[in-house]
């Protein structure tokens, strides 16, 4: 609970001293509290605008056709890596297989 408040902090923090948007809005912090609200809307809005600009961002990269090769490259290589597993898997039982057969036939002479 302590990392989120802290975090909640330091971008309310960098946001109100931020050269530009910050003196925007302090003075739109400044106009709320000199019309009765609290400050908190500007607040608010300041976070929703950067939460709605970082999810853009985000949505922009994902659509990009660099992840896109990149996704499609880490599929082929988790294809292969799990066909190399599986026939591993599948030698390693064949070897387990023939190992209980070999004992099943000698307890079966007895």
């Amino acid at each position: 609970m302590g990392a989120v408040i802290g975090i909640l902090a330091g971008a309310t923090l960098g946001i109100l001293f931020a050269p530009k948007k910050g003196k925007e809005l302090r003075k739109k912090i400044k106009k709320e509290l000199d019309e009765g609200g609290s400050g908190v809307d500007s607040v608010k809005k300041a976070f929703r605008d950067m939460g709605d600009g970082i999810f853009k961002s985000c949505k922009d990269c994902c659509e990009s056709e660099e992840v896109g090769a990149l996704v499609e490259k880490g599929k082929a290589k988790a294809k292969k890596t799990a066909k190399k597993v599986v026939k591993k898997g599948k030698a390693k039982f064949s070897e387990a297989e023939k190992k209980v057969k070999s004992k099943l036939k000698g307890k079966k002479k007895k």
